[in-house]
């Protein structure tokens, strides 16, 4: 049952992945957008965003993502500009990775921060009342270095998403960036940390 599943996941991927190659091949140039009444206009913007919602909801659907972070916002609410590449939130299956890295840096994980990976207990999504509104992932992780972790991610049609990160003494920490499907992220995973 599992195993149909896992296929099943694949094949919805890959064909929506061909769907959307078609789709960004028919983007129009200048001059056809300036042609374009605003009615048009606003018809396309609407198209691109319910296209660009349904290639994230199948990444969240198959438990396959990646949040590339390029800020991050501690507990007191300062803000931190880092590189998408070393910081992020991923889910992959059943499992999932929270990073922190600086670039220069060497850190307990090789690449300047952590890594901390765990279990997905909960993977719940809510894919928004219309084609056109923000989604929410809420998940429940545990894992031998971090403990009990609550992730809440909420991603916009566009992609862009936040995933603030709680643990179990109530310490918080945000992820804001943008949401890819895992075989379309670029991100590099350090030594993971078992403490």
């Amino acid at each position: 049952m599992k195993k149909i599943n896992i296929t099943r996941s694949i094949f919805t991927f890959l064909f929506t992945l061909l769907m959307f190659s078609k789709i960004a091949a028919q983007e129009i140039s200048k001059e056809e957008w300036k042609k374009m009444s605003p009615k048009e206009r606003k018809e396309y913007k609407q198209k691109i965003l319910i296209d660009s919602k349904q290639k994230t909801l199948v990444a969240l659907n198959s438990r396959a993502w990646v949040l590339e972070a390029n800020t991050v916002q501690d507990h007191y609410g300062e803000s931190y500009i880092i590189e998408p590449s070393l910081n992020f939130v991923g889910v992959a299956g059943e499992n999932s990775t929270l990073q922190l890295g600086e670039s220069g840096a060497i850190g307990i994980n090789g690449v300047g921060g952590i890594t901390l990976d765990g279990k997905v207990k909960k993977h719940d999504i809510d894919e928004g009342k219309k084609a056109t509104s923000p989604m929410s992932v809420r998940l429940e992780v545990s894992g031998a270095s971090s403990g009990f972790v609550s992730i809440l991610v909420n991603v916009s049609p566009d992609g862009n998403a936040s995933a603030t990160v709680t643990d179990m003494y109530g310490n918080r920490l945000t992820y804001r960036g943008q949401i890819k499907a895992l075989g379309e992220s670029r991100v590099f995973k350090g030594m993971t940390n078992y403490l």
